[in-house]
């Protein structure tokens, strides 16, 4: 999964949505009831990819920036407008990479990719997730 963040903004998700010209996948004011139950403590506007499927390898991790970047094409006046009138707090793609122990897996930035999320103002951010050996021999002594 990967996802353009925005969070902390001082302007409704409606907003942030008519700036961008993006539909977003999620989106909640601060104070808005969760799934949870809880009442959530900031706004947040989420653009998700492949929610239900985990990142195993550089090649996907790929596919899908090309995919979350192509809707950020021409978007950099937008961005500019967002981080003036909004303020928001955090705006970055966050994503996880799911990795076996035993599998060397990498994941890179192209300078065309790093160009575009400079350009608008965008953070980056993936967090890595070991899997344990699930195969594991037990010798008994």
């Amino acid at each position: 999964m990967l996802c353009l963040a925005i969070t902390g903004f001082d302007v409704s998700p409606q907003r942030v949505t008519e700036i961008l010209g993006i539909e977003p996948t999620s989106a909640h004011s601060a104070g808005d009831a969760l799934c949870s139950g809880r009442s959530a403590r900031t706004s947040a506007w989420h653009l998700t990819l492949s929610e239900s499927q985990s990142i195993t390898t550089g090649d996907q991790h790929h596919d899908l920036l090309q995919q979350l970047l192509a809707h950020l094409t021409d978007k950099q006046q937008n961005f500019a407008t967002l981080h003036e009138q909004a303020k928001p707090k955090e705006v970055t793609i966050d994503g996880g990479l799911h990795v076996s122990r035993d599998e060397p897996s990498g994941i890179w930035l192209e300078p065309e990719q790093m160009e575009i999320l400079a350009a608008c103002g965008i953070g980056w951010s993936l967090d890595v997730f070991v899997a344990e050996e699930t195969n594991a021999v037990r010798i008994a002594s």
